[in-house]
């Protein structure tokens, strides 16, 4: 399975409504010294039609992966990753995500 990574805080990625993915979405960049994530609050979108993997997994305490499948095809839709950290911190990623036909 192919694997489409956000590290970028609004980076946009394409595919297709049949595709699944495993995506990763990278807090390093936005973590401080010693500061790894502890919990992933939640992994969703702002429309309907994605379908989220129920098996997300923190990777290197410092990235989230999940698999992103569906979408209506020829629409935008911006994902949501949240996290809280070891130091009591709340994070978020957003990621843009373009379904084609």
């Amino acid at each position: 399975m192919p694997t489409l990574s956000i590290h970028l805080a609004r980076e946009q990625l394409v595919k297709s409504a049949w595709e699944d993915f495993s995506f990763i979405y990278n807090f390093s960049a936005f973590l401080e010294s010693g500061e790894a994530i502890s919990a992933i609050s939640t992994i969703s979108a702002d429309k309907a039609g994605l379908s989220f993997g129920g098996n997300a997994i923190i990777n290197n305490s410092t990235a989230v992966r999940t698999k992103i499948g569906g979408g209506i095809a020829k629409t935008n839709y911006r994902t949501y990753c949240r996290v809280t950290t070891n130091l009591g911190n709340s994070k978020e990623l957003q990621g843009f995500l373009k379904v084609e036909e």
